[in-house]
């Protein structure tokens, strides 16, 4: 589960990275949260969404790092930091995640609410006649099951946690 996280980060990585920003002439765009009828964009949303995605990929290695120890099952060290780190780990990543698509969805929504195609507003024609918002809403799919994974990551070792620390079951 933990090296699904890790490719999933790559992708709203790599989706971000190729697909969130628009070259105007000499000027490179953020597509999200952006209205092109008055060329107001807000460059911070593009910097949240590729951040997020290289933490949830690092989070992946880290979780991925977590169960090795776990599964190690010496008797000086039995994972209990390790299981608790994850429970913190896990719902964190969540949390960002699905806020990370979240932020893309309603970019890709308010971009092309307000797209104008010569002049015209056109927003049934904003998938149509930019490539990039195919490749935005690849990042919205990595994101939310990326959540969803991580939440479910998180109830698990919470559980797991409960059988082996606070139940008495020593591995």
């Amino acid at each position: 589960m933990s090296a699904i996280l890790c490719i999933l980060g790559f992708i709203v990585l790599g989706a971000m990275v190729n697909n969130s920003y628009l070259q105007f002439y000499d000027q490179k765009i953020c597509l999200l949260l952006g209205n092109p009828k008055t060329w107001s964009f807000h460059s911070s949303a593009c910097a949240f969404t590729i951040a997020i995605g290289l933490m949830i990929a690092a989070g992946g290695v880290g979780l991925f790092a977590m169960d090795f120890v776990t599964w190690k099952r010496s008797d000086r060290f039995k994972g209990k930091r390790a299981s608790i780190a994850a429970m913190l780990i896990a719902p964190t990543m969540s949390f960002f995640a699905f806020s990370t698509a979240i932020v893309i969805g309603v970019g890709i929504k308010d971009f092309c609410n307000n797209y104008e195609a010569n002049g015209v507003p056109r927003p049934d024609s904003c998938h149509a006649n930019l490539k990039n918002i195919s490749g935005l809403e690849t990042g919205v799919g990595a994101a939310t099951v990326a959540g969803f994974i991580s939440g479910f990551y998180g109830v698990s070792e919470y559980l797991q946690y409960r059988r082996r620390h606070v139940n008495g079951d020593k591995w």
